[in-house]
């Protein structure tokens, strides 16, 4: 069984590398000079560039239902806790009432 998963594993990294190395050959063949690719003339941009994301609301939200879930879940831990204290005190006194 060890040495069939000493070859399995063997092959997978043979087959792996062998994919590596192709890949790359690959891409060295399609490789093209870099002065051919650019632009041949510039063009100057007109106007202010700014990037506008609107997602300010988004992150209010995000944030806002983060700490609906985490409140949540603190309260449930808070009711569970109180139902773990009932049943302890119910036990206490099923045991003290049955002691001889």
């Amino acid at each position: 069984m060890k040495r069939w998963l000493l070859a399995l594993s063997l092959f997978a990294c043979v087959g792996a590398f062998g994919a590596v190395d192709s890949a790359s050959a690959q891409d060295a063949a399609t490789e093209e000079d870099p002065q051919s690719s650019r632009a041949a003339t510039f063009r100057a941009v007109s106007g202010p560039q700014a990037e506008r994301v609107p997602g300010g609301l988004l992150t209010v939200i995000a944030y806002g239902g983060a700490w609906v879930l985490v409140l949540g879940y603190l309260w449930r831990l808070g009711r569970m806790h109180a139902q773990n204290e009932r049943e302890l005190s119910a036990l206490k006194k099923s045991l003290e009432s049955n002691a001889p």
